[in-house]
């Protein structure tokens, strides 16, 4: 059984030009196209991940001449930037949504005085994202796995639910230091985090 359009059901009625032998290639050569269509859906389900290209720092030149270097001796640029690709390689590997969450929480992240730890409202997260807090959770579970977060004990004093922007690479506050540099440059953090586009650390 073959089923057509009226218009090909039309145009196929001349025998001479579609006989039986025809019409059943025809049948044959449509079902063949959709046989495996399971199968072709499945193989284009990627990892965007893969996908995505990386610029990295060359060396981090630019940076320390924009916002000055580490003064401590020990400071070693050739492992602060293989700890730094480090983070960058953690970056790659998330979804591009966790990515952009984790732009604003580096934007809107401050500075706790006491212990001098980076941190960011779970509640100011929600509000300027409109994202569920099932949503918001799954991403902060991904940036926790990832080691790029850490949930933050508010103390007594805060009643609000907190996570840290860890200190990584963990010699130095890299994540303070782009920003300054972000500020100093006029260039969006989002260029780095959602991008990952770090070229621009360099000479």
């Amino acid at each position: 059984m073959l089923l057509l359009c009226y218009e090909h059901h039309r145009v196929t009625d001349d025998v001479t030009k579609y006989p039986v032998e025809r019409m059943q290639q025809i049948k044959r050569d449509h079902e063949a196209k959709f046989a495996d269509a399971a199968g072709k859906i499945r193989s284009r389900i990627v990892d965007h991940t893969t996908l995505e290209t990386v610029k990295e720092a060359a060396n981090l030149e630019a940076l320390w001449a924009e916002i000055g270097a580490p003064a401590d001796d020990d400071h070693d640029p050739a492992e602060s930037l293989a700890e730094l690709g480090k983070v960058v390689r953690a970056l790659k590997r998330l979804p591009i949504q966790t990515r952009q969450l984790f732009a604003i929480a580096v934007d809107r992240s401050k500075i706790d005085r006491p212990s001098g730890s980076r941190y960011v409202s779970v509640s100011l997260l929600k509000l300027v994202t409109e994202l569920s807090m099932t949503a918001l959770r799954n991403h902060i579970a991904i940036l926790d796995e990832a080691k790029l977060v850490g949930e933050a004990d508010p103390g007594e004093q805060f009643r609000e639910q907190r996570i840290l922007i860890q200190t990584s690479p963990e010699s130095w506050d890299f994540w303070t230091k782009l920003k300054k540099f972000c500020k100093k440059r006029e260039l969006p953090l989002k260029l780095f985090i959602e991008d990952l586009d770090f070229s621009s650390l360099a000479h």
